[in-house]
């Protein structure tokens, strides 16, 4: 394990001199640079091209990381084998500068990944996300909160998906998502961690069918900002995840 975690002054020339270490690099399962902000490309990927046992990449907050860093990632070493293989976790949450193209060729890589942040990569469309869908058949965790641009399609096809692991979803001021698409999620994946807080257009109607289909897995809900909300949603919650839920956000 070898963690940065909030040293925003660390910048490339600290990084570069981490490949040198040799086995500390071969051996590096967990790298976790979230919030180094300064840490760019041309830093991380001399790391990364040491790193042939990474299961954990933390890169949330780096918001000089960009394409590079991604397509480095899923580029092939051997047939079938990338830097991405291995990957288990990933969290690129904030990485603004990562474009949706970078996504898509990453995805087709991380046939390993069981969880997933995108927080807002605001440049992450449909089209990533049902790469990722479609090429991570283990993904248990998917945190798209911010993504502004994923619409009621994208998680109709995600619902879909070869994805029965998928237990957690996070879709925090996803403007664009209505009732359709958290109805399709509830009737095909078995849900214990919501947050759809922001999401405007949501209903009593998708929750309470939501709190009917997965209640008895229910352990957390995020409703916050969920304007046309009433008494009958949060009721039905209750009722069918009494046993079961442990959090309830509806703050405003």
């Amino acid at each position: 394990i070898l963690s940065f975690k909030g040293c925003v002054r660390i910048s490339n020339a600290c990084l570069l001199l981490i490949p040198a270490a040799g086995s500390v690099t071969r051996d590096l399962e967990v790298l976790n640079l979230a919030g180094c902000r300064r840490v760019t490309d041309g830093g991380l990927i001399p790391v990364l091209s040491h790193c042939t046992a990474l299961k954990n990449l933390n890169l949330h907050g780096c918001l000089c990381v960009g394409a590079a860093t991604l397509m480095h990632l899923a580029k092939e070493t051997s047939p079938n084998t990338s830097p991405a293989s291995g990957l288990e976790f990933l969290d690129l949450g904030g990485c603004i500068r990562v474009t949706n193209a970078s996504l898509m060729q990453l995805a087709q890589q991380c046939r390993s990944l069981q969880s997933l942040s995108l927080y807002s990569c605001t440049n992450a469309t449909d089209l990533a996300v049902m790469s990722f869908a479609m090429g991570c058949r283990s993904l248990t965790s998917l945190n798209l909160s911010g993504c502004c641009h994923i619409s009621d399609e994208c998680i109709i096809q995600l619902a879909n998906a070869p994805l029965s692991p998928l237990r957690s979803i996070n879709l925090f001021a996803c403007i664009a998502i209505t009732d359709t698409a958290l109805m399709s999620l509830a009737s095909s994946v078995k849900l214990s961690e919501v947050n759809i807080s922001g999401c405007l257009e949501i209903t009593d109607v998708a929750v309470m069918d939501l709190a009917t289909k997965c209640g008895s897995y229910l352990t957390s809900i995020s409703l916050a900002g969920c304007f046309f909300l009433t008494d009958i949603a949060i009721t039905t919650i209750a009722s069918c995840s009494s046993h079961s839920l442990r959090r309830m956000d509806l703050g405003g």
